[in-house]
Order: structure tokens, then C-alpha cells, then sequence
């Protein structure tokens, strides 16, 4: 043996290797960035000092449907966000399935899930741990609701942004 790898195997690995990449490169691989949301600001990776707020535009349609409150903003913070037609109810527990009113904006606030119909959210409590060294890194996704609490469409943008360590 020549000690030479085949050129199919090299192939391969290479292909491998460039999709592995391709995902842990991709913050966010599984929303949808496009013009309908807009994160801008805070800006990636900035460091936040004091309370933080997350703000976003958005296209003319989408803020035509908030005007008509057919629609509202969901914005989950270090969590996944609920899935293309999924309702924010079913982030209930058993015991806010109990509860008439629940799940209300506070009960999803506790839980990291911010709403808004106003294109920014103030985030006065993170959670106590996020990302990256020290657990200072933070992330916010804000996506499209319906107005009857379901998630519309694919449309979602993220943004990662480090907060000051005395600051939170």
C-alpha cells in the first residue's frame, strides 16, 4: 500500500467537511432572513451596556398588517423559536394549560418570548446564562405572528449580541 487516499474519498470528506462548516458558520440556519424583518440593532456581536433593546424594520406589507392588528411580533430570546404555523400556546405547560388566560405576555415573558407590535423590544431581564465565554453572549429572533397567536410564514431575522458582565 501506497499510502494514498482515493480521490473519491478525498471527495467525500472534503463535502463533508464544507457542509459541517456551512452549518456551524450559520447561526440561525433554520430562519428565514429576508426583507419582510430586519434585525438593526443591536448590530451583531455588539456589546450591550445596561437594559437592552432589540429593534427591527420591516417591510411595508408586513407593517400594514400590524397597523390592521392582523399581526404582531413573537421575539425569543436564547431559544428556539416556534416553528412555521405553530401557536405560541403550545409553549404551555400543564400547569398554564390550567389557567384561563394563559399563556398571556407575561406568563411568555418569564419564558424568554417577548411580544410586541411595535417593530422593538425592550429585554429588561436576559436569561442568566447565554453563549460564549462567561456566558455573556445573547441571542434574539423575532419572527411574524398572526393575530390569533400563530407563527406566519418563514420570515424571521437574528441577532447575537454580547452584554457587559456588570451590566447584567
Amino acid at each position: 500500500m501506497t499510502g494514498r487516499v482515493p480521490v473519491p474519498v478525498l471527495a467525500g470528506a472534503l463535502a463533508l467537511c464544507l457542509a459541517l462548516f456551512a452549518l456551524l458558520a450559520a447561526p440561525g440556519l433554520a430562519f428565514s432572513s429576508d426583507d419582510q424583518l430586519r434585525m438593526v440593532a443591536p448590530v451583531e456581536l455588539e456589546r450591550v451596556e445596561g437594559e437592552v433593546v432589540v429593534r427591527w424594520k420591516v417591510s411595508d406589507e408586513v407593517a400594514r398588517l400590524v397597523g390592521e392588528r392582523r399581526a404582531f411580533f413573537a421575539v425569543f430570546v436564547d431559544r428556539a423559536p416556534i416553528a412555521p404555523g405553530e401557536s405560541l400556546a403550545s409553549l404551555a405547560d400543564d400547569g398554564c394549560r390550567r389557567a384561563p388566560a394563559c399563556p398571556d405576555r407575561a406568563w411568555l415573558a418569564e419564558r424568554n418570548v417577548h411580544v410586541s407590535l411595535v417593530s422593538a423590544v425592550r429585554l429588561p431581564v436576559l436569561p442568566a446564562r447565554g453563549w460564549g465565554r462567561g456566558g455573556t453572549g445573547h441571542e434574539a429572533t423575532v419572527v411574524l405572528m398572526r393575530s390569533d397567536g400563530v407563527r406566519r410564514g418563514e420570515a424571521a431575522d437574528s441577532v447575537r449580541f454580547l452584554v457587559e458582565e456588570d451590566g447584567r
